[in-house]
């Protein structure tokens, strides 16, 4: 089958880059038809494999290779998402030839467990009993260490026990090296006697298989890695073995090749900076960064050059932009012209919005994406890593009959069900609560009830004078002989009865009533307030819809991590399931606004639009600040290998820099 020379002939260049601020998918997409005439030879891609950052990427690269061969119907290739280090993408796949991987431990059972090998440490340690909540999230802290050292390819644990002696520590670090004996001896230990692996771990070993198998048994086709920054040893294991295929090519997102090398090596130890991710890359591959070709098919004019450096330099470590006239001087004589119309041209399409707080920034950033419906075809894309600026957008959007679900989704205990399943968890360790049974009863999902009202401010009102649903029922029953002056007469002391009686028999149907439980398994108390939610809500609502599946799933993940632990307090328990519930996300199953979108900063990776908002440029938002090791401070993360907490704030600023270079930005923020 003919292909282009140039782009994958003998000689032609492996690794390529597409610049910042491109439509990515578009150029990826067109020149890839182009090279091997997919609008006639439909199936010439076919056998063809293309890794992407993520699923997203994935649908519009199918879209984008239909569209550049001329809406001709064709056969796609294999489009597949990598992941990278934020996402959540599951592991490559490939034809593991070389070896059987062991499965990928499910995350409730890994947080789970990690919490019960806490808790027995400070059994054994001090006799101490630790409460779940505590264990929990312990256990997350643990977790997100284990997902860090997998991201670092010299981790080395190894070295944590000489750390530990060393004269000039503090006890309370000594102690800490001790805690991580969890993560460093028996949790490996667990793993392998489970047949079992993390899920970051088999992405890895994943990822090293599929290469010894491209090696073993070179495809003949094209085999693609784009838009990757190679940020995890994953990534960088398949791009290496790509360099290696007769077809195999790589195409970076937004390599600056116009650094001096003075410059890159600067970068090179910057880890915050947006280049230091793909330069690190280049020498873990061995491939210099001015054997990097700019990818075919791409103009660039002065104004989006001139964008480009000043965003770049803007970007810049601090004691590199500390005089910016030299600095505009310098770059201004490099495109030939003098500072103010390098200026002109480097500013030209991007715009800063000052709102007083974050209320009018949501406001502003609604009526800019309405405005863009004026023109007929225009896209616009709001991006932001602030979910709740991006829900306040999409609520402001809805007043004009707009629906743009953020992409990012929202937290299962925000939804309807999530919310109502949460209350009835509370509820049902006291179910006396007159704050839960009006919050329950009231609830969007719950079965309406009659005179609800007349009932809560006749008798929940006030101080609390019972315990349980019986002892309301008296309350009600001798109220008047309490109050001097009852605003009530027996027929509101009936009817209250009356509700009160249904809700007893309520949770006895359900055998719901924990209030009298000293311990419960996850099991046993999950069905239990599942039976309770059902029996007050309009069946079959709790489970109605994404948002009921999504809760469902939520109460799985609960008995599934309970499963670990054993018997716990009913009160814990419940907090498990809202705390759960704020960190689960769904995404409705709404259509795609045709024009506008709401993206996470992820979700934006090589996405494109005709308008980019970008939203959030607060302190400790955009970028977030790396939280703080609850175990190890920065140097000794450094002698174990593990890799440096503000690569994040790197790889974000890599996000914001391909954003702001569109021919149309406008930057948002706060000003309190």
């Amino acid at each position: 089958m003919a292909r282009d020379p140039a782009l994958f002939g003998v000689g032609a260049p492996k690794v390529w880059s597409i610049p910042p601020g491109e439509n990515f998918l578009k150029c990826l997409a067109a020149e890839l038809a182009r090279a091997v005439d997919l609008q006639n030879i439909p199936d010439a891609l076919a056998d063809a494999t293309i890794y992407v950052p993520n699923r997203r990427s994935a649908r519009e690269l199918t879209a984008a290779l239909f569209l550049a061969a001329n809406e001709t119907p064709i056969l796609s290739p294999d489009i597949r998402a990598m992941g990278d280090l934020e996402s959540d993408e599951a592991p490559p796949v490939a034809e593991f030839s070389v070896t059987d991987l062991p499965p990928a431990l499910a995350p409730a059972k890994r947080l789970g467990t990690l919490a019960s090998l806490v808790q027995a440490y400070y059994r054994e340690s001090s006799g101490m009993d630790v409460p779940p909540s505590s264990a929990l999230a312990a256990a997350n802290e643990l977790a997100r260490l284990l997902d860090q050292a997998h991201l670092s390819p010299g981790a080395d644990w190894s070295g944590l026990a000489d750390l530990a002696k060393d004269a000039d520590l503090a006890q309370h670090w000594e102690n800490s090296a001790k805690f991580l004996e969890i993560i460093t001896d028996a949790w490996p230990k667990w793993l392998e006697e489970q047949g079992v692996t993390d899920p970051l771990q088999r992405r890895l070993l994943a990822a090293e298989a599929t290469a010894e198998a491209w090696l073993a048994h070179p495809p003949e086709a094209p085999v693609i890695i784009a838009g990757s920054t190679g940020a995890t040893p994953a990534g960088r294991a398949l791009m290496k073995a790509a360099l290696q295929l007769p077809m195999g090519l790589i195409v970076l997102p937004g390599l600056d090749s116009a650094a001096s090398e003075e410059h890159r090596a600067g970068i090179l130890s910057e880890v915050g900076h947006p280049q230091n991710t793909l330069l690190n890359t280049l020498v873990a591959l061995e491939i210099e960064p001015g054997a990097v070709a700019e990818w075919p098919g791409i103009e660039i004019g002065p104004k989006r050059d001139a964008r480009r450096r000043m965003i770049m330099e803007a970007l810049a470590p601090a004691d590199a932009t500390a005089d910016w006239r030299d600095t505009l001087d310098q770059l201004s004589a490099t495109a030939g012209t003098d500072v103010p119309s390098f200026a002109r041209d480097a500013l030209e399409g991007l715009s800063l919005v000052e709102a007083a707080d974050e209320s009018a920034e949501a406001s502003a950033i609604a009526l800019m994406m309405r405005e863009t419906l004026e023109a007929k075809d225009r896209t616009a894309a709001l991006v932001t890593p602030d979910a709740g600026l991006a829900r306040r957008v999409s609520a402001l959007l809805k007043r004009w009959d707009i629906s743009v679900p953020p992409s990012a989704g929202i937290p299962v205990g925000r939804t309807a069900a999530g919310s109502f399943v949460g209350l009835c968890a509370k509820w049902a360790v006291d179910p006396g609560d007159p704050v839960l049974i009006v919050a329950v009863l009231t609830h969007e999902l719950a079965a309406p009830v009659d005179d609800l009202a007349d009932f809560e401010l006749h008798f929940l009102r006030g101080p609390r004078r019972w315990k349980s649903l019986q002892e309301l029922v008296e309350s009600i029953r001798t109220r008047d002989m309490i109050e001097p002056y009852p605003q009530f007469g027996p027929d509101d002391q009936i009817r209250g009865i009356t509700l009160v009686e249904s809700l007893i028999a309520r949770f006895e149907h359900a055998d719901a009533d924990l209030s009298q439980i000293e311990e419960v398994t996850g099991d046993d108390a999950i069905q239990r307030i599942a039976a309770l939610a059902e029996s007050v809500s309009q069946t079959p609502m709790p489970w109605a819809g994404e948002d009921g599946a999504a809760t469902s799933r939520l109460l799985e993940f609960v008995r599934e991590v309970s499963e670990s632990l054993g018997p716990m307090r009913p009160a814990a328990l419940a907090d498990l399931v809202n705390a759960q519930a704020s960190q689960m996300t769904v995404s409705f199953g709404e259509a795609e606004h045709p024009q506008l979108s709401i993206w996470g900063p992820l979700e934006a990776r090589l996405q494109s639009a005709d308008r980019v908002i970008l939203a959030g440029l607060n302190e400790d938002v955009w970028p977030k600040r790396p939280a703080p090791d609850a175990f190890l401070p920065r140097h000794f993360r450094a002698r174990l290998g593990l890799g440096d907490p503000e690569e994040r704030m790197g790889l974000a600023a890599h996000d914001f820099a391909q954003l702001a270079c569109a021919p149309d930005v406008t930057l948002v923020y706060a000003s309190r």
